[in-house]
């Protein structure tokens, strides 16, 4: 994986100064899966628009797989220093990078889970419900 997704993806990545192969003793694998500043900041955004929604889906997966597959493009595009356009960000062009990231983010444990929310600022408090929501009648 070159260094820019790495440092996109991952709380610590492994250091720029270690050039050995991932198969090779002394490897320095990266830590944080999803956890980069730059992917946390997007999902705590899209969280917060959320935050007193009437229904809860869940964990966030599509969202986080979205946001790491927008920030590795990111980086990749500015990854010489010369920004290189990659077109639109489209099913077409990303959307087996982001069918990847969500297998991955479906396989993570509760803990890392709770790492992600967390550092979100996610309390998981009840969903409440908003003035503007429309009741149905049954």
């Amino acid at each position: 994986m070159p260094e820019a997704e790495l440092i996109s993806l991952f709380s610590k990545p492994t250091p720029m100064n270690c050039t050995l192969p991932k198969s090779a003793d002394g490897y320095i694998k990266p830590e944080g899966i999803f956890r980069s500043d730059f992917i946390i900041r997007l999902v705590s955004q899209y969280l917060k628009w959320c935050k007193g929604s009437w229904h809860d889906y869940g964990r966030p997966v599509g969202v986080l797989s979205m946001a790491a597959a927008a920030v590795e493009r990111a980086f990749l595009m500015y990854s010489t220093g010369v920004h290189v356009d990659k077109g639109q960000f489209s099913r077409d062009l990303v959307g087996t990078v982001v069918r990847d990231f969500l297998y991955i983010s479906t396989q993570l444990s509760d803990r890392r889970w709770d790492l992600i929310m967390t550092l979100c600022g996610n309390n998981k408090e009840p969903p409440v419900l908003m003035m503007h929501s429309v009741h149905v009648n049954h």
